[in-house]
């Protein structure tokens, strides 16, 4: 993003924005995606109804071009070594109230995000589970069906009987 023009009400080198405003927490993605969509060269970034600053095709461009000199890449797939599946919690889960730190996941065992109400949580030991949640969980290919499994896993008679 680069800082609005003197006078800021004309695009930077005369692009066309296409009525487009763009806020300032914009990925990427979505900013060039508008951008595509609405035909536009160049948007003003608008922050409470003020301009404060363009980001163009050319800016977007740069930045993934740079994102690797940096270290930083976006991943098409996972690594023949890792597998992520999704599976939703049921109410008689023994997983559910508890934090998942004290749900003694398996090794090789990720937790990568928790789906709740349609929103998505980034999820910390101390993130309670809740029954309905999707867990989103990383493991290896070979491990996939045991970890379901446990997942899955129906509570115990000593676990239901100290509910």
């Amino acid at each position: 993003m680069r800082p609005p023009p003197d006078g800021a009400s004309a695009p930077p080198r005369g692009g066309d924005h296409g009525g487009i405003a763009l806020p300032p927490n914009a990925s990427l993605d979505a900013a060039l995606e508008a951008l595509t969509e609405g035909r536009a060269s160049a948007a003003p970034v608008v922050e409470g109804g003020t301009m404060i600053g363009w980001l163009s095709v050319r800016d977007v461009m740069a930045a993934y071009r740079a994102a690797p000199d940096r270290g930083t890449r976006r991943l098409r797939s996972l690594t023949p070594a890792t597998t992520l599946f999704e599976v939703r919690l049921g109410r008689a889960s023994p997983l559910a109230g508890r934090e998942l730190r004290e749900a003694k996941f398996p090794a090789q065992t990720l937790v990568v995000a928790i789906t709740r109400d349609g929103d998505a949580i980034f999820p910390a030991g101390t993130t309670q589970i809740a029954p309905g949640d999707i867990l989103s969980v990383m493991t290896d290919p070979s491990s996939e069906s045991a970890r379901r499994a446990f997942l899955d896993e129906p509570p115990s008679a000593a676990e239901g009987s100290s509910q």
